[in-house]
């Protein structure tokens, strides 16, 4: 999971990077009808959305360096509350972005609106799939025990199990090894 995070990451600080240094519609090309070549046509054209993407895209492009750089730990993942604070930028990264998207992308706030509430209904599917995924499988598990085998043999739930609570032993043991440092 670590390494397909780290392709997510990377892939949004490509994606903000190319779009902060060519912001959607690009540069005036010269200093004709009191504008200023170089900047930006959105900006000119739309203040509000051109502030929107550029704090967007800045959100995106820094919550991906810090999944970035959290990722880089590979002790990182010893504690659960570690791996939320990853989670909540790997989420703030992706938000930011369709947000940049929405601000970048569409020309009047309606299409905007409407593209944000796809992104984010879409990102909630994502979100809640493996939990719906979850009951989805224990139903079928349950209503036809021959395919529940199939989805789930007991070797893997053994050492699903088993994985746990090593991790749940881990967890406390480094718990317990902090409060005798701070002793």
């Amino acid at each position: 999971m670590r390494g397909w995070i780290m392709i997510v990451g990377v892939q949004v600080a490509a994606v903000t990077y190319a779009s902060g240094l060519n912001p959607p519609g690009g540069f005036w090309p010269d200093d004709k009808d009191d504008h200023i070549a170089g900047h930006a046509i959105l900006h000119d054209k739309s203040k509000s959305r051109y502030t929107t993407f550029y704090y967007a895209n800045a959100t995106a492009f820094m919550a991906s360096l810090v999944v970035i750089v959290l990722l880089m730990n590979e002790k990182f993942y010893l504690r659960r509350s570690r791996v939320v604070v990853l989670n909540v930028f790997v989420v703030l990264g992706l938000v930011s972005l369709m947000l940049a998207y929405a601000a970048g992308s569409a020309r009047r706030i309606t299409t905007s609106v409407y593209v944000i509430v796809l992104a984010v209904g879409v990102l909630l599917v994502v979100i809640f799939s493996a939990h719906i995924l979850k009951y989805v499988g224990s139903w079928i598990a349950k209503s036809c025990p021959c395919i529940g085998k199939l989805l789930c043999p007991s070797w893997i739930r053994m050492c699903m199990g088993e994985r746990e609570e090593k991790e749940e032993k881990e967890e406390e043991e480094k718990d317990e090894e902090d409060r005798t440092q701070v002793v």
